[in-house]
C-alpha cells in the first residue's frame, strides 16, 4: 500500500487503511491543539498513537458492513482487541464523530475535518487525561506485540509529521454528514488551564458513564501511581 491508495483499500488492507487515516485525522487535529497538549500527546511517541487508532478501527468495526466487520475482524484477531474496544462505549458519543469521518474520509482535506472531532475531544478532557486512559488500556500490552501482529506501513510517520505541519490542516472543510457538530468545535487552537483537578477529571468520567473504580484507576496510571 502507498498513500495513493489510503482512501480506497478493499478486503483485510482496510483495517490498517483506516487505522492510518485516524493517525492522520489525529495529526490533523494536534497540529491546532495548544503547544502543552500537542507535546504532551507527541510525547508518549507515534506507537501509543497508532494503537489508540486500532482500538478506534475494533470499536468501529460494528458499525461496518458485515463483509467490511468480517475482514476487519479477522485483520485484528490476533490482537484481541474487541473486549478493550468495548469501553470505549463509554465515549461513544464523543468518538463517533472522528471514528465516522475518517472512516468515511476520501481525501486530505476531510482528514483534517476529522481532526477537529479529535480537538474538541481533546480539549474538553485534557492531554494528560487522555494519555494517562491509553497507558492504563495498555495494561498488560506491549507496544512491541502490536507493532509485530499489525504494523503500519513504513511512510506512515513521515505523513504524519506532514500532517502536523501542514498549512491546509488550519481551514478544514467539514465531514459529510457532520457539519453542525463540525461548526460547534472550534477551529485553531484553544487555552486551557494547566493542572487540571482530580475532581475535573472525574467529573467528565462520570458524565460518560465511566464507574468509579475505572475513574480512580485512571487517576491512578497503570503504575498504581496518582498522576
Amino acid at each position: 500500500m502507498n498513500i495513493r491508495e489510503l482512501f480506497g483499500v478493499p478486503g483485510e488492507g482496510a483495517a490498517q487503511a483506516f487505522a492510518m487515516r485516524l493517525v492522520l485525522a489525529l495529526a490533523y487535529g494536534l497540529r491546532q491543539a495548544a503547544e502543552n497538549d500537542r507535546k504532551t500527546i507527541l510525547a508518549r511517541g507515534l506507537r501509543e498513537i497508532w494503537f489508540l487508532s486500532v482500538l478506534v478501527v475494533q470499536w468501529w468495526s460494528r458499525s461496518m458492513s458485515r463483509a467490511e466487520q468480517m475482514a476487519t475482524d479477522a485483520a485484528l484477531a490476533s490482537l484481541n482487541l474487541k473486549p478493550l474496544a468495548k469501553s470505549l462505549d463509554r465515549v461513544g458519543e464523543r468518538l463517533e464523530p472522528l471514528a465516522k469521518a475518517a472512516y468515511e474520509a476520501k481525501t486530505d482535506a476531510a482528514l483534517a475535518g476529522a481532526g477537529v472531532y479529535f480537538l474538541a475531544l481533546l480539549n474538553e478532557i485534557g492531554a494528560s487525561t487522555l494519555v494517562t486512559a491509553i497507558s492504563t488500556l495498555l495494561v498488560g500490552r506491549t507496544l512491541d506485540t502490536l507493532y509485530e501482529r499489525f504494523p503500519p506501513q513504513g511512510w506512515l510517520e513521515l505523513e504524519f509529521r506532514n500532517a502536523l505541519s501542514s498549512p491546509g490542516a488550519a481551514q478544514p472543510s467539514p465531514p459529510t454528514g457532520g457539519a453542525e457538530r463540525f461548526e460547534r468545535a472550534e477551529l485553531g487552537p484553544r487555552s486551557r488551564a494547566t493542572g487540571q483537578s482530580d475532581d475535573l477529571v472525574r467529573a467528565y468520567f462520570r458524565s460518560v458513564g465511566w464507574s468509579e473504580s475505572d475513574i480512580e484507576r485512571i487517576l491512578r496510571g497503570p503504575s498504581g501511581a496518582r498522576t
